[in-house]
């Protein structure tokens, strides 16, 4: 009887595991990538308020880094991307009814990391924009965010970052992986979820 029992316990431990991984690995599998003529006009309305949500979400951003540039140098920004942004992102979220953020395949805060959703196509690197349609109706957006001239401050050759701001991100990033960028080059992503229209 002791035996039988132990049998179900290490049965059901098992099918518990199992149906927690197909859940997990379903999340990313449910979505699948569209072309945006593809589109229906309904998931258009989403489309739009996804890049609405974006462009409101890097001009805000862009704008905040700014301001602290010019009161305290590239130092003083890192707080922007470190404190302001989640709180912009999170603003702008209900603001527009989405899920809003950035993330990247080489993380600087590791709270940045990708949806489930945008997990594979961040790894793969991908440099266009992405439209994704979900199980339940929903539409994403991923869309490539490049280093800029103003980027390399932070996020350039580590010898080229000056000592003060390598220090702050030593300080605040202790496992920071996001330098050693190019002009140009791909830096990471905003992705936006949007629920579907009812």
């Amino acid at each position: 009887m002791l035996r039988e029992a132990r049998v179900s316990m290490a049965t059901l431990a098992g099918l518990a595991a199992l149906m927690w991984l197909c859940a997990c690995s379903g999340e990313s599998s449910a979505w699948s990538e569209s072309s945006v003529a593809e589109l229906a006009p309904g998931e258009q309305a989403q489309r739009a308020r996804a890049l609405a949500a974006r462009d409101a979400l890097k001009s805000r951003l862009l704008a905040e880094l700014g301001q602290a540039l010019e009161r305290g140098g590239a130092a003083a920004a890192i707080d922007v991307c470190r404190e302001r942004a989640p709180a912009i992102a999170q603003e702008l979220a209900a603001q527009h009814g989405v899920r809003l953020g950035r993330t990247s395949e080489k993380l600087r805060n590791p709270n940045n990391e990708p949806p489930g959703w945008a997990r594979a196509e961040v790894s793969a690197k991908r440099g266009s924009e992405l439209v994704l349609r979900g199980p339940e109706g929903e539409l994403a957006l991923l869309d490539p965010l490049r280093i800029a001239p103003l980027c390399l401050l932070c996020h350039g050759a580590e010898e080229q970052i000056d000592p003060l701001v390598r220090a702050a991100l030593r300080q605040r990033y202790p496992e920071d992986r996001a330098t050693g960028y190019a002009l140009e080059q791909l830096r990471g992503y905003v992705w936006v979820e949007v629920p579907p229209e009812r």
